[in-house]
């Protein structure tokens, strides 16, 4: 028995362990430029670019697809930021096109009249979106090339838009579905002095205590240095599991 236990003794050695430290840090080189910047604040840019060459739009609201609305998945890939736009009819001597054109005076309907008209289809609507407007919003859409339905992406909301009281609302018009990377291609553009860029939008967390507000992380892409690195793999490359360490 002796024998035995002092053989197990033996087995139960502690094992040694070790650390993997890096003393002489290797560099780090960035080829991307990337900031933070909440749906708030990216806001602001959408409000300056719609803002000055819309006559009807009033705001904007910058939205996550989390996939739960089949109709948006049709125009708007479920993991992308995408922004919704507000209308309101301004009165005939602001300059600039009309967006908006109310089809009858609502002025006497009651709230609850308001919002069941509101909850119907377009035939309910209380606002037409006119062509022009879709024609300039168009090269937004994610998959601008294929035909829009722009029914879907159209509706109206109640809103408290000018009033302190929430009882005091009124109906705005919406278009949806837009991308946010487009928007801001457009903003920082696309070929610049420095090069042709990319841009990505991608949520990092929803604000504590807002309303679905998010922190964004923006990203500008090199397009010729995402080439060079395509290319540096070379042509065909052999199918491995992993890439083999040669000593």
């Amino acid at each position: 028995m002796s024998e035995l236990a002092n053989s197990t003794q033996e087995v139960k050695k502690e094992k040694e362990t070790f650390d993997i430290v890096v003393k002489k840090k290797f560099p780090f080189d960035a080829n991307i430029k990337s900031c933070f910047m909440n749906t708030i604040e990216a806001a602001e840019y959408v409000d300056a670019l719609f803002g000055a060459v819309l006559r009807d739009y009033v705001g904007c609201k910058i939205n996550y697809n989390d996939g739960s609305d089949p109709r948006l998945n049709n125009e708007v890939p479920i993991g992308k930021m995408y922004v919704t736009l507000y209308f309101k009819e301004m009165p005939d001597n602001k300059e600039g096109y009309a967006n908006v054109t109310k089809r009858a005076d609502i002025s006497g309907k009651n709230r609850f009249g308001i919002l069941m008209s509101m909850s119907s289809q377009s035939a309910g609507r209380m606002y037409d979106i006119n062509e022009e407007t879709y024609e300039t919003l168009n090269k937004f859409r994610f998959f601008s090339a294929r035909k829009a339905n722009w029914n879907n992406l159209t509706g109206e909301i109640a809103s408290n838009f000018g009033f302190v009281n929430s009882y005091n609302q009124e109906i705005v018009a919406f278009v949806t579905g837009l991308d946010l990377e487009k928007i801001f291609s457009e903003i920082y553009g696309t070929r610049t002095d420095e090069g042709v860029f990319q841009y990505q939008a991608l949520p990092v967390q929803i604000v504590a205590n807002a309303s679905g507000e998010y922190v964004l992380q923006i990203t500008q892409l090199d397009v010729n240095k995402l080439n060079d690195l395509r290319k540096s793999l070379g042509g065909p490359v052999e199918r491995s599991e992993f890439h083999q360490y040669i000593r």
